[in-house]
């Protein structure tokens, strides 16, 4: 008896997080199209990465070191 339900919320939060899994694929899908669709002619994309700006006038942080 215990099996069986064990199966059965095995397979339902399998669905779930196929399903899930799923819509986030389909979500990046669609934002790395409309991404490429915006560039110019001549632009290439340089990277999936947001970069944060340093407002002018102030001190930029120490650039990162691989042994952090």
């Amino acid at each position: 008896m215990a099996l069986g339900l064990n199966l059965k919320v095995f397979l339902v939060l399998a669905g779930v997080g196929a399903f899930g899994g799923a819509m986030t694929g389909r979500r990046d899908r669609v934002k790395a199209k409309v991404r490429r669709d915006t560039l110019e002619a001549g632009e290439r994309e340089l990277g999936q990465y947001r970069v944060k700006l340093v407002p002018e006038g102030t001190q930029a942080p120490a650039p990162f070191k691989p042994d952090d």
